[in-house]
């Protein structure tokens, strides 16, 4: 491999990948999450009918976490598979702080707002329940939840795991993966095996855990394994590490091998696919328990990420209307606050725009866009261009990309 001459001081960092289409479905996925929260057909629950199978579909829309996590492989994957091939210390501490910066300022104010709104409105509202917090708890109870909440580790715990911000368990999950995503990506760079036993590794970490404390202790301190496998980085793993695969196998796929542009069949399998596992989880889904099954975790956690992969594949290669859709200016401005909005939906700001502005469903939620947008360009964009290490100069010019121009 030649190494290229070293680049001028005045040359500008390389730019990152942008996927417009993929920033859209940032939006599509939040949406999902918040139809699961808020199912439109929750009343239908204990009936029968096509109401009834609208609300377990609904009820499977958690799906749109899944599209986040398979999407985080797939970034991390594209950006950075190259460059872990000079890993150092430095390159993995400017990596760790352009990852801190883009997820923790707003999560860590909306978590002090949280708790500060907690604390002066003790009122028994909804989701004053569902985010656990007491205000007529002692001092040290409150601490030590606000502790756990601002660590990001309520996320190992099924006791703590909803506290503050429910809906940002996911967090832990993605932090976990953007802390261990360095060494998996230098260890595929190295070892072709690796591809075979490395998805499984993090689970063994709990295993152990289980075997060392044993069962009574681990269920006391963790949580049972529905816990572990649904809400933990050690079950979810293979979500990022097939968006990863998708990344490593587009940026390997040598000209010769590139799908045409204007055909749909892989997008259309890849969305026939995802739909196809939304009615499998429906059928195999507990109306009456918040906690999926075992089936539907096993589903869940690889037969949907599949499905996800194949859709991204499409939407990447191919030239169709939902990829002109998704990459729309409105669609990346929504898929731009996307984080803010999946933050803001349930919890805190959602009461008080229930309690003080709007009652109806469809003017709460044109407001969280409002606000999600609102976040993103006045906190969430001026926060990460003030904490992220500023770009260097870049080595030489980018490859050429595989994937066809939007």
């Amino acid at each position: 491999m030649s190494v290229s001459p070293p680049a001028p001081v005045a040359a500008r960092a390389a730019p990152k990948p942008y996927f417009p289409a993929l920033t859209g479905v940032r939006a599509v996925a939040a949406y999902l999450v918040c139809f699961y929260h808020y199912n439109p057909y929750a009343a239908a629950a204990k009936t029968s009918g096509w109401q009834k199978v609208a609300f377990l579909l609904c009820n499977q829309l958690h799906i749109g976490v899944n599209i986040f996590f398979v999407l985080s492989g797939f970034l991390i994957g594209y950006r950075y598979y190259e460059a872990a091939a000079r890993f150092d210390w430095q390159w993995l501490r400017r990596y760790l702080q352009k990852r801190v910066a883009r997820i923790y300022p707003l999560y860590f104010l909306l978590t002090l707002l949280t708790f500060g709104y907690a604390a002066a409105v003790p009122v028994r509202t909804y989701s004053a329940a569902y985010i656990g917090l007491d205000s007529s708890a002692p001092l040290s109870h409150q601490l030590w939840l606000l502790f756990l909440n601002l660590s990001l580790l309520k996320g190992f715990s099924s006791t703590y795991n909803l506290t503050g911000i429910g809906q940002a368990w996911s967090l832990t999950v993605e932090e976990c993966f953007y802390l261990s995503a360095p060494f998996w990506l230098a260890r595929l760079r190295r070892s072709a095996w690796a591809w075979a036993w490395l998805p499984a590794a993090p689970l063994l970490l709990p295993v152990g855990l289980w075997a060392l404390l044993g069962p009574a202790t681990f269920y006391r301190v963790v949580g049972p394994w529905d816990f572990v496998l649904h809400f933990t980085f050690f079950g979810r793993c293979l979500e990022f590490f097939i968006g990863l695969a998708l990344a490593v196998f587009l940026l390997k796929q040598p000209p010769a091998t590139r799908p045409h542009p204007r055909e749909g069949g892989r997008t259309l399998a890849g969305a026939l696919a995802l739909a196809g596992c939304l009615l499998l989880l429906a059928g195999i889904g507990d109306a009456g328990n918040a906690m999926p099954s075992y089936a539907g975790i096993a589903v869940s956690n690889t037969v949907v990420p599949l499905a996800i992969a194949l859709l991204f594949y499409g939407l990447l290669t191919e030239r169709t209307w939902l990829r002109s859709l998704l990459s729309t200016k409105l669609f990346n401005l929504l898929g731009k606050s996307s984080y803010a909005f999946y933050l803001i939906h349930l919890g805190v700001i959602d009461t008080v725009l229930r309690t003080y502005l709007a009652q109806h469903s469809a003017l709460r939620f044109l407001a969280l866009n409002l606000l999600a947008i609102a976040s993103y360009q006045l906190l969430e964009r001026p926060l990460y261009q003030w904490l992220a290490p500023q770009p260097t100069p870049a080595a030489g010019p980018r490859p050429p990309s595989p994937l066809p121009a939007t």
